[in-house]
């Protein structure tokens, strides 16, 4: 009775915490681009976000801001997976406005 109880409370923490994560995503002031934004891979890999893109909160610090968006693409041949030593790196791009 004693694991039954412990996998019962383990599954509601998990199915909780996948909610709240949610849960945050969405309640979390999303914000939109007054301006262009340039952004940076690598020296030579920049692009451009438009005006009015939304941008949803991730982390804050005391110099720094992260964000991140969603993509729709049809162009599914486009992308290829990211080989990363360790399965949670975020590789974030450097946002800048001229």
């Amino acid at each position: 009775m004693k694991y039954l109880v412990l996998i019962l409370v383990s599954l509601i923490s998990f199915s909780a915490g996948a909610l709240w994560f949610k849960w945050q995503l969405l309640e979390s002031n999303p914000v939109s681009l007054t301006q262009t934004l340039t952004v940076q891979a690598t020296p030579e890999n920049i692009g451009v976000l438009p005006k009015g893109t939304i941008l949803y909160p991730y982390s804050n610090g005391p110099d720094i801001e992260t964000y991140f968006i969603f993509v729709n693409t049809k162009y599914l041949n486009a992308i290829e997976p990211a080989n990363f030593q360790n399965s949670m790196t975020v590789a974030p791009l450097d946002g800048y406005s001229e």
